[in-house]
């Protein structure tokens, strides 16, 4: 989430002009509009280990792991893969994932990434 005082500071930092007014009416922004209007631009499979990615073979992409991959997501932002993910993000070092668990890390993940864009959005709009 965007905060008012660190744009204000940004702004001050690079001697741009913005008014706290105009700060709090790009916050009062719907984010849900926003989200709408983006969400459809990512989404997310879960690898079977078989099928290439990005050109590389299956069988390349596991033999360069010094681990057995379980369940691995793929997320794509407008058709393009941005993040493979084969263990568990949440833990450290390496934790097979279910597809179970891969489906909600992953949904999770796209979440977060679409925040961070509207974030961006409204950043932009206050600035700009």
């Amino acid at each position: 989430m965007i905060e008012k005082e660190n744009v204000l500071q940004y702004a001050k930092r690079n001697n741009i002009k913005i008014s706290e007014d105009d700060v709090d009416n790009a916050l009062k922004t719907d984010r849900k509009e926003i989200i709408n209007s983006i969400k459809d631009r990512y989404n997310y499979e879960i690898w079977d280990n078989k099928t290439p990615i990005n050109g590389v073979k299956a069988e390349d992409i596991i033999n360069s792991r010094n681990y057995k991959i379980g369940k691995a997501y793929l997320i794509y932002i407008d058709g393009d893969l941005v993040f493979f993910q084969d263990h568990n993000p949440e833990k450290s070092g390496y934790e097979k994932m279910t597809k179970v668990e891969a489906e909600k890390f992953a949904k999770k993940k796209i979440n977060e990434l679409i925040e961070n864009c509207v974030d961006s959005i409204i950043l932009n709009k206050i600035i700009n």
